[in-house]
């Protein structure tokens, strides 16, 4: 972790993370840059101790209930190919599930529209990121959204948002073709 001085009692600095949205995906390099507060930072240390949200004062002690835990799933585990033949409705889908995405993360549609389009997993990880920007009269906004398919029916989605008036935030997700269409797989919003 690097910090640099920006302004008093505000540093900037950087973080690096190794993610993979599936167990068997192509590990990935995620650089994230924020604004970091020394004061709001023993805050968010205080409630960790106190077991609470620092954003929903939520009770981080309870156990995660057996029918939100995520169930193991079939996923593919073979090396990128270059031959691949990128389906035309992939982008437009991919587009449009990560506008609802982040139209119900910020409370302009309700959550329920995204059985359509994603599975359960996503849904409830929709579902829980959607008390961290209540009361915020500022839409979310996705800057960026790149859409790759390094296998037949399997495609990634990447890109840069921000999150109510809160934050910029990088996004990440698994879009599977399924006998109904195109469907999120995995989603995390970093």
């Amino acid at each position: 972790m690097a910090s640099a001085p920006h302004r008093t009692g505000s540093h900037w600095r950087s973080r690096e993370f190794h993610t993979q949205l599936l167990p068997g995906d192509v590990p990935m390099l995620v650089t994230v840059v924020e604004r970091y507060d020394p004061v709001v930072a023993a805050r968010h240390a205080k409630a960790a101790a106190a077991q609470r949200c620092p954003h929903c004062r939520g009770d981080l002690s309870e156990p995660v209930p057996d029918e939100v835990a995520a169930t193991p799933r079939v996923h593919f585990a073979g090396e990128p190919t270059s031959d691949v033949t990128a389906d035309s409705d992939l982008a437009r889908t991919a587009h449009r599930a990560m506008a609802v995405v982040f139209e119900a993360i910020d409370g302009r549609r309700p959550v329920t529209q995204l059985n359509q389009l994603a599975d359960l997993s996503v849904v409830r990880y929709v579902w829980a990121q959607t008390g961290s920007v209540r009361g915020q009269r500022v839409p979310s906004r996705i800057y960026s959204c790149h859409v790759r398919q390094p296998w037949e029916g399997i495609g990634e989605v990447f890109g840069v948002a921000r999150v109510g008036s809160r934050r910029i935030a990088a996004y990440a997700s698994r879009i599977e073709l399924r006998p109904e269409g195109w469907r999120l797989a995995a989603l995390r919003v970093l």
